[in-house]
């Protein structure tokens, strides 16, 4: 990240299929810890994600974030998640 670095707001929409409370939540903090990304709400295994720049969360898109997490918990690993990208709370509300 820089100060010029031209960004795009949007929020990222995406379920996970991990059933452990543990590593959903150590997925939110994982994504929070990504530079240009917070994690906005987790509710169940459903998260809206705040990204200035969708280059900047490629691993949570290809679910390569989720399988790493669900690897430490012993959970399976899931297909890349279906992601939804919103740039308004009008969107998001849909």
């Amino acid at each position: 990240l820089h100060p010029r670095m031209p960004i795009e707001p949007a929020l990222l929409l995406f379920r996970t299929r991990m059933r452990k409370g543990i590593a959903r939540v150590t997925l939110a903090n994982s994504i929070t810890l990504t530079p240009g990304t917070i994690t906005a709400s987790l509710e169940g295994s459903n998260y809206i994600i705040h990204n200035l720049k969708p280059p900047l969360a490629s691993s949570l898109v290809e679910g390569e974030m989720q399988n790493k997490i669900a690897h430490v918990y012993l959970e399976e690993e899931a297909p890349k998640p279906e992601v939804r990208w919103v740039h308004s709370l009008e969107e998001l509300e849909k």
